[in-house]
């Protein structure tokens, strides 16, 4: 019988669903002595991510969920958007099994450490080392193919890899050995388009010779969207699913203090006032964690006025204040709130620009901006351009 309070509702879960033992094992990747041992509790998750994927495929509610958790004596915290996130996103992932490639695309500073190493752990918890590949296109210029691809090959680890055909054949031979294989792109966009066309063309070949083995994630920002939707002459971005990096919450304004700003105290009240103040926008949420640690007693309602001095704020608007017709469109759009209907690919140009600066967020498939901050902020710092002029 189970003797703890985890162990009993573990094995009531389960029970109410007719789930085995080798049924949840299998989705979180674990043994089968490993469930045993939490339902008879001689041991407990060390992971708060496999008590969430564990819940998910016991399909628990909200405050069954909360139980769990607090059976396990996992803080709340711990239970990150981008990790529940990541978890959706691979279990999704492997069950795409006709073209199992996705984009993740992202917004300016979305994608920051520590979220980005939150989003490989959680990579690492779905798939062994043995199955999971990291690429990042090299810094060069030039269209020397071979360095490319030995390069590539460096970072996989492959042996004797001097051109695209090694590389091609190196990850040929790690696909036959593997039921599954994960491979990370990062800045797929950067470099010469003849590389870049190489690698999609290899990596689309061998997705058509092993159906729904080789999983791809590709993450970037504006310019991997603008190859998917616009460029469009990548076979292999043509059908990709597309998601879009989460929104910042609780948890990860905790983590990102733990990260910057340790020792600084919050409470959940504070951190939802600096989240709405910030709307939750990476950089002004950092300058909001800066001033609660220099200032701490300032008082809440004097934020937006400091931040509308902050160099992070200038650094946003500023390059849209080159051009007079940009700052005139910009200081009409300064005073709505909502700009017009969201879409997969933001056809106007100076729109889609302040979407993936991070200055827009998309709510109910419209495009708003992401916080009052920022709004008097733009019309603080183009009014004093026209000032200046």
């Amino acid at each position: 019988m189970p003797t703890t309070l985890f162990g009993r509702l573990l094995n009531n879960y389960m029970r109410r669903i007719r789930a085995r033992a080798k049924d949840v094992a299998d989705e979180l990747g674990v043994s089968r002595q490993t469930i045993l041992n939490w339902i008879q509790g001689t041991s407990m998750p060390k992971n708060c991510s496999k008590i969430m994927r564990c819940g998910q495929f016991l399909r628990l509610t909200e405050n069954e969920l909360d139980e769990l958790f607090t059976a396990a004596n996992c803080d709340k915290r711990s239970r990150y958007e981008i990790v529940n996130f990541a978890n959706r996103l691979f279990i999704e992932l492997s069950h795409l099994t006709t073209y199992p490639v996705v984009l993740l695309l992202s917004q300016t500073d979305c994608n920051a450490y520590p979220f980005r190493q939150l989003l490989l752990r959680e990579a690492a918890e779905k798939y062994s080392v043995n199955q999971m590949l990291y690429i990042h296109t090299p810094f060069f210029t030039g269209t020397n193919m071979s360095r490319y691809f030995v390069e590539f090959g460096k970072q996989c680890q492959f042996k004797e890899v001097n051109n695209e055909f090694n590389f091609e054949r190196a990850l040929q031979e790690r696909l036959e050995q593997s039921k599954q294989l994960f491979l990370l792109i990062t800045r797929f966009e950067q470099g010469p388009p003849i590389l870049r066309e190489q690698l999609a063309g290899i990596l689309h070949n061998l997705t058509d010779l092993y159906p729904g083995r080789l999983h791809i994630l590709l993450c970037g920002g504006e310019r991997l969207a603008e190859l998917k939707y616009r460029t469009n002459n990548l076979a292999l971005l043509t059908h990709a699913t597309v998601k879009r990096w989460p929104e910042m919450t609780r948890a990860e304004v905790y983590v990102w203090r733990d990260h910057r700003f340790k020792g600084l105290w919050l409470n959940d009240d504070m951190v939802d006032e600096l989240l709405t103040i910030s709307g939750a926008q990476p950089q002004l949420l950092d300058e909001c964690l800066r001033i609660k640690q220099q200032q701490p007693q300032l008082e809440f309602r004097e934020y937006p006025s400091t931040l509308s001095e902050s160099d992070c704020v200038w650094q946003l608007f500023t390059p849209f204040t080159r051009d007079t017709s940009t700052r005139q469109q910009l200081e009409k759009w300064l005073q709505q709130e909502e700009l017009g209907k969201a879409q997969p690919y933001i056809l106007d140009d100076l729109l889609r620009q302040l979407y993936w600066q991070n200055l827009l967020v998309e709510r109910d498939k419209r495009l708003y901006w992401r916080c009052n901050t920022l709004r008097m902020a733009g019309l603080k710092i183009l009014g004093n351009h026209i000032v200046n002029n």
